[in-house]
């Protein structure tokens, strides 16, 4: 294959890439006044208060989805937005001022961990996960309670 037929092979896979991230990043709220977890958080956001560098999410089809469940991926880091929640009153431990609900998560894989935080918000749960070492958890679930700060006016 030459060279100008890979070159724009690459390109159009990026700008199909990219609108998708726009018109997901622009729909904070469909019609139905639900909100997306791809736009709660912009690249930037993820980027300052990670310390990683660019991200890429890989937007969700919400009508695939059952009952408005909606996801984003950000390199490790994913985010699962669940509308329509009631209180679980199950925690591994539990965070004191951040929503109505919250705590930490945290599973090991092999070398890796897996550490999240879920929280709830009116009526919406949000969850945040990423899979580090598992000498990075401590550093890491700051960062998490960070995003999820970000998102909470967003969920009201």
């Amino acid at each position: 294959m030459q060279l100008s037929t890979r070159l724009t092979f690459v390109v159009l896979g990026i700008v199909t890439m990219l609108g998708a991230r726009a018109a997901v990043a622009q729909a904070t709220k469909g019609a139905s006044g639900a909100v997306h977890a791809c736009s709660l958080f912009t690249d930037a956001v993820i980027a300052k208060i990670t310390g990683r560098g660019t991200s890429v999410p890989f937007p969700a089809d919400t009508s695939a989805l059952p009952g408005g469940h909606t996801e984003c991926h950000w390199v490790n880091l994913g985010a699962a937005l669940t509308p329509n929640v009631t209180p679980q009153n199950t925690a591994i431990e539990l965070i004191s001022g951040l929503g109505e609900e919250a705590y930490f998560w945290e599973r090991r894989a092999g070398g890796e961990q897996y550490v999240g935080l879920v929280f709830r918000v009116g009526q919406y749960q949000l969850a945040l996960s990423d899979m580090l070492p598992a000498d990075s958890v401590a550093w890491f679930k700051p960062k998490l309670v960070q995003l999820a700060q970000f998102a909470t006016p967003k969920l009201k």
